[in-house]
């Protein structure tokens, strides 16, 4: 589903599609991996919820930093890859549309994550 809808998005011209294809599957596959982090930190969140420890809150955070900071990361490796492949024009639309649906991810998860505090 989502290729089908980076495919219609990008338009990739058919002499640079197969390495284009390859970028983002690797780039895919470390997303994946960065995403499958990001849920297990929020079920040590929800684990500790309620009884945070200094020691308990500050793994969680900095985890969930870590995460973020390795997202931008692949972000700036995979725009410098593709824009070799492709222009560094197309490249941004893709790192464009790559931080516009990871930002819809993230907001929906934040929205069922009750903050510290919040709930009694």
């Amino acid at each position: 589903e989502k290729r089908t809808l980076i495919e219609n998005y990008m338009k990739i011209d058919a002499s640079k599609a197969a390495e284009f294809w390859k970028l983002y599957e690797a780039y895919e596959a470390s997303r994946r991996e960065l995403g499958l982090k990001r849920v297990e930190n929020i079920n040590k969140y929800a684990d500790n919820y309620g009884n945070f420890s200094a020691e308990s809150v500050n793994a969680i955070i900095k985890n969930a930093l870590t995460v973020q900071k390795d997202m931008t990361a692949l972000w700036g490796s995979t725009y410098k890859k593709m824009s070799k492949v492709i222009s560094p024009v197309e490249a941004a639309k893709f790192i464009q549309a790559e931080m516009y649906i990871e930002n819809t991810i993230r907001q929906a998860l934040l929205e069922k994550v009750p903050l510290i505090g919040e709930l009694k």
